[in-house]
């Protein structure tokens, strides 16, 4: 039987150049059918496809590790994503990833707030 999810992130992005983002992330996952929750913990780096503009593709590598339960996992994930930048300090954002512990793509759609 398949399991009803919920997912809870924070995450903060720092522009560490025009090209080249990092988002230290922490989620929260909790199943129906289980009473313990697991969390992720992992360093997203996001690479930019190209110049500064309203609209930017962008690929992503993170390495990070997954509590599951009693047991905990080294997780690396990729993927792609896109920035539309709002205005000065605010971007939506929708990425698609792959985690090596689910096997599983994720789908992200959020707002960014940018300092």
């Amino acid at each position: 039987s398949e399991r009803l999810n919920c997912n809870v992130s924070i995450k903060y992005q720092y522009n560490v150049s025009n090209y080249y983002r990092i988002e230290p992330m922490v989620l929260f996952k909790s199943y129906t059918d289980e009473l313990y929750l697991n969390y992720f913990i992992a360093l997203n780096n996001h690479i930019f496809l190209t110049r500064p503009k309203r609209l930017r593709p962008y690929l992503i590598g993170a390495i990070g590790y997954y509590y599951e339960g009693y047991y905990g996992y080294l997780d690396i994930r990729v993927g792609l994503g896109l920035d539309y930048r709002l205005n000065h300090k605010l971007s939506g954002q929708i990425a698609c990833s792959f985690d090596t512990v689910s096997n599983q793509a994720q789908l992200e759609i959020g707002l960014a707030y940018n300092f």
